[in-house]
């Protein structure tokens, strides 16, 4: 917080063994940076939960190629969270994998993988996919003013499993404007 930066090649968020642990990472605060060049998972053996506000900014996939994902298949609980919360606060996913929110087939994975965008809070990605793969769930919620995702290319919703969007109280969502 309070301008702090951090560079790193993998962001991994909830990997412990003992799927009890949860695992929280928060970049709050104006000039707050995180910059990841490859992936990013959010709750992979164990839940996790990634809080970006108050204007804090995260870059992944400064690589081109990687994959931003909320609870990744490698026997992962369900129940991630990324929130995006606050005016100026910033995802950007640069990666062509876009970002997956809900990609477990783990039959275990009972609570959706939630993705939020509030209060002004911002979401930038190549693509988005809500709900990947069979067993997987993913919400995706924007709401407020001023608080939006934007897609370039597409959005896909329950590909497999179960998928929702959720747009109200001014949230915007783009796609396709590539």
């Amino acid at each position: 917080s309070a301008g702090g930066r951090v560079d790193s090649h993998q962001l991994f968020i909830g990997n412990s063994a003992d799927p009890a642990d949860v695992a929280t990472v928060t970049i709050d605060g104006s000039g707050s940076i995180v910059n990841v060049a490859t992936t990013t998972y959010v709750g992979t053996s164990s839940p996790g939960t990634l809080i970006v506000s108050n204007g804090g900014t995260l870059n992944t996939g400064t690589d081109g190629a990687s994959v931003f994902s909320i609870d990744q298949d490698f026997g992962s609980v369900g129940g991630s969270i990324v929130n995006i919360d606050g005016a100026g606060s910033v995802l950007n996913h640069l990666g062509a994998s876009g970002i997956a929110v809900g990609r477990s087939t783990s039959a275990s994975a009972a609570t959706p993988a939630r993705l939020s965008v509030t209060g002004g809070g911002q979401v930038n990605a190549e693509r988005l996919d809500i709900s990947l793969f069979g067993n997987s769930q993913g919400l995706v919620a924007v709401g407020g003013a001023n608080s939006e995702i934007n897609v370039a290319d597409e959005i896909q919703v329950a590909t497999q499993g179960m998928g929702t969007l959720i747009v109200e109280d001014g949230g915007a969502v783009t796609a396709g404007n590539k």
